[in-house]
Formats: structure tokens, sequence, C-alpha cells
């Protein structure tokens, strides 16, 4: 009797212990998945943020043309029917 409940202690205490070893390497798998995954959504914020930088830098060029396109062409007046004549 003595015998059974101490190789009961012993396979409950053995199975704590492989429990608990099993958490660690999952805890450890988990922190090194998380790192890898910041690291690709910081590297697709850095692509995000260099493709806005671009698209607003072709914006202000098309403003700058459209605005020195106005500055150069001449304003035609509608001609002018006089109806007193």
């Amino acid at each position: 009797m003595k015998d059974q409940k101490k190789i009961i202690e012993i396979t409950i205490g053995a199975t704590s212990f492989l429990f608990l070893v099993v958490c660690i390497l999952a805890l450890i798998s988990n922190i090194r998945m998380n790192r890898r995954i910041a690291r690709y959504l910081d590297s697709e914020t850095r692509f995000r943020n260099e493709e806005i930088r671009d698209q607003q830098k072709y914006l202000k060029f098309l403003i700058d043309k459209k605005q020195k396109m106005e500055e150069s062409s001449t304003i035609v007046e509608p001609l002018k029917i006089d109806d007193e004549a």
C-alpha cells in the first residue's frame, strides 16, 4: 500500500513537472512569435508611411503645377455685346 502511494506521488510529481515544462516552452514560443509579428507589423507600417509620403509629394507636385499653369495663363474675358447700340 505504501509502495502504491509512493508511486502515485512520484507519478503526480513527474506529470506536474512535465506540464510545467510544456507551459514554459509554450510561453517561450509565444514570445518569439509575438516578436516576429511585431517586426512584421513595424516593417509594414514603415512601408505604408513611405507610400503615404510619396503620395503627398506627388499631390503637392500636382498642386504646384496647377498653380503655375493658372499664373502663367492669360485670363480671357467674355466678349460683351452692347444691346443699346
